[in-house]
């Protein structure tokens, strides 16, 4: 049974750890930037389980519709994916805004920082936007 729990502080992250202990499949939605930083200190409980952190972000996943999720990298590198892996394998270094693409209505992504441009990762769309300039790149 998958098992979704919302929050993950001290409370969720031992209900997750229960729900795990039972043999469920566990995520864990957070929205501050470092969730859980009592536990993961004193019990190492996320470790210890190998919960997956993640939080949601705006957009849909450009391959299925799925929504996108901010997960961290074994190195703890930030990056883009669809909520649901592993069904769906999509994931991009990009980050994932509300805005959508003109050409193909999917959801466009912020590459380059500030001055950068947005692109669209759907395939075969190609669609791109600078960013300062406000025209089609």
């Amino acid at each position: 049974m998958k098992v979704l729990v919302v929050g993950g502080g001290a409370a969720g992250l031992m209900a997750a750890g229960a729900a795990l202990r039972q043999g469920h499949e566990v995520t864990v939605l957070e929205h501050m930037e470092k969730p859980a930083q009592k536990i993961l200190v004193t019990g190492c409980l996320a470790q210890r389980y190998q919960m997956e952190i993640v939080q949601e972000m705006p957009g849909c996943c450009p391959l299925c519709g799925g929504k996108m999720v901010l997960k961290k990298s074994k190195r703890g590198r930030s990056f883009y994916g669809c909520s649901n892996f592993p069904e769906c394998n999509f994931m991009t270094w990009n980050i994932p805004v509300a805005e959508q693409c003109p050409q193909c209505g999917s959801t466009l992504f912020q590459k380059g920082g500030k001055s950068g441009k947005l692109i669209c990762e759907k395939p075969g769309c190609g669609f791109e936007k600078n960013l300062t300039g406000g025209g089609q790149a």
